[in-house]
C-alpha cells in the first residue's frame, strides 16, 4: 500500500504503536543471545565474565588474552587486504586525455575520505564483527560549518558609510562581536560518512517476505533540544515540515529501558566506566516493509517506509523511503552466518572459542594457586585474638 500523504491521528498511533510493540518483540527474542556478544566482549577486553563470579579474592584471577589477540590478529590481516594504507586505490582514465581528470578525482575521493575517518571507522567496522559477529552500519550526509570573515557585508557598510554617514547599528554589532569584521558561516565539508552502529540498539525481522525490505529499527538516544534544532527546520519537496510533534517531546531518563542497557553498564563497570545518567529523548528509526495486523485497526502492509518515532508515543516522521537506492538506510553485517538463520544474526571469531578461551584461564588460574600453596602452604590459626596471622613467616625446609 502506499503512504498516504495526511495520516489522521489515529493512524499514527496505530503505527507507533505497532513499530514500539515489533521492538520489544524482536529485542526479548534474542535476549540469551545478547548474553553471548557480553560474554564475547568481556574476552576482547580481557575481563571475565559471569562464571568467574564466585572466585574468592585470594585466588589467581590472571586472564589469558587469547580471544584478543585472535580479534587484533584477524582485523589487522582484514585491514591489511582491503585497506593497506590510504593510498589503496587509484583511478585511470578511459584515454591519455582522462588522465588529468582522473587524477583530480582520485585526490578529490582521498580528501573525502581522510575528512570522514573513512578507515578508522572501517578499522572500528572489522572489530566489532570481529567480536560480536554482527555490525549495524548506514551511510549518513555530514556537513561541517565554520565561521569566516564576510567580506560582501564588509565592503557594503564601507560603501554606506561614504555615502551615507556611518552606519551605526553595523558598529555597534562589530564592537559588541569583538572582531572587528562580520562573519558568516561557510560550509568546509559536505559528504556521505560511515557511521557504525550499535548491536545492542538494533533489530531486524529474522523471516522477512522479502530479505532486502526487512523491517529494522534502530534506537538512539538524543537531547530534545538538539532535535528540535537538527531537524525543526527540515521540508520535503511540498515546503512541509519533516518532522511533527517536535514540541512534544520531552527529555526523560530512557537510559535504563532495556535490559541491554543494564548489560552495557555492567561491562561499562568492568572497564572501568561509571557512566552518568543524563536526561535524554528516544528515538525509533525504523525502515522496510511495515505490517500492521488487526489488532492495530484495518491490515494493512506499507511498503519501504522511513520513519521515527520518540520517546514511544509521537510519530514524528512516517513516509516513503526517500533515499534514492531505494534500500533501507541500516543495513547489518554478518561475518560468520549461522547456516540455519542465513538472514538473522551471525556469530563473530571469539564466540566459538569462548570454551577455550575459559578453559585456558580455569588452568593457568589453577596452576598459579597450586604452585602458591606449595610454596606458601595454608595454615589453621584459631581466631582468638592473640596470634597475629601476619606476623607468620613460612622458611625453607630442611
Amino acid at each position: 500500500m502506499a503512504v498516504p500523504v495526511d495520516l489522521t491521528q489515529g493512524q499514527r498511533d496505530a503505527i507507533a504503536a505497532c513499530v514500539v510493540d515489533r521492538w520489544v518483540r524482536l529485542k526479548n527474542a534474542r535476549t540469551q543471545k545478547e548474553y553471548l556478544w557480553q560474554e564475547s566482549i568481556y574476552a576482547f577486553d580481557c575481563k571475565f565474565g559471569e562464571t568467574w563470579g564466585e572466585i574468592a579474592d585470594n585466588r589467581s584471577h590472571r586472564y589469558i588474552p587469547i580471544a584478543f589477540q585472535t580479534v587484533e590478529t584477524a582485523v589487522a590481516q582484514y585491514l591489511q587486504g582491503t585497506m593497506p594504507n590510504d593510498r589503496f586505490f587509484k583511478v585511470l582514465g578511459r584515454t591519455p586525455t582522462d588522465q588529468y581528470k582522473a587524477g583530480s578525482q582520485e585526490a578529490l575521493l582521498r580528501w573525502q575520505m581522510y575528512r570522514t575517518d573513512f578507515r578508522q571507522q572501517y578499522f572500528k567496522f572489522l572489530k566489532m564483527a570481529a567480536t560480536t559477529g554482527n555490525v549495524p552500519w548506514t551511510i549518513q550526509w555530514r556537513t561541517e560549518q565554520t565561521p569566516v570573515p564576510d567580506r560582501e557585508a564588509m565592503q557594503m557598510a564601507q560603501m554606506s558609510e561614504m555615502q551615507f554617514g556611518p552606519d551605526k547599528e553595523f558598529t555597534s554589532a562589530l564592537d559588541s562581536a569583538g572582531t572587528g569584521f562580520p562573519s558568516k558561516m561557510a560550509t568546509t565539508f559536505e559528504g556521505p560518512s560511515l557511521v557504525v552502529g550499535d548491536i545492542f540498539n538494533f533489530v531486524i525481522d529474522r523471516a522477512p517476505d522479502d530479505p532486502r525490505q526487512a523491517f529494522r529499527i534502530y534506537r538512539t538516544l538524543q537531547t530534545a533540544e538538539f532535535i528540535r534544532n537538527e531537524w525543526g527546520q527540515m521540508t520535503d519537496s511540498n515546503g512541509e515540515p519533516l518532522y511533527k510533534d517536535l514540541d512534544k517531546l520531552q527529555n526523560g531518563m530512557f537510559e535504563n529501558r532495556e535490559s541491554s542497557d543494564a548489560l552495557k553498564k555492567v561491562m561499562d563497570s568492568a572497564m572501568g566506566f561509571q557512566p552518568l545518567p543524563k536526561d535524554r529523548c528516544e528515538l525509533l528509526t525504523f525502515c522496510g516493509d511495515l505490517v500492521l495486523g488487526a489488532e492495530y485497526g484495518e491490515p494493512t502492509i506499507y511498503r519501504n517506509v522511513f520513519g521515527v518515532i520518540g520517546n514511544r508515543q509521537f510519530l514524528l516522521r512516517f513516509g516513503t523511503n526517500p533515499h534514492a537506492h531505494g534500500l533501507p538506510p541500516w543495513q547489518m553485517f554478518g561475518l560468520i552466518p549461522d547456516p540455519q538463520d542465513m538472514y538473522g544474526y551471525s556469530r563473530g571469531v571469539i564466540e566459538p572459542m569462548l570454551g577455550i578461551q575459559d578453559l585456558v584461564n580455569v588452568r593457568a588460574n589453577q596452576s598459579a594457586d597450586a604452585n602458591a600453596i606449595a610454596i606458601n602452604p595454608p595454615l589453621a590459626v584459631v581466631a582468638d585474638g592473640i596470634t597475629n596471622t601476619r606476623q607468620i613467616v613460612w622458611g625453607p625446609g630442611e
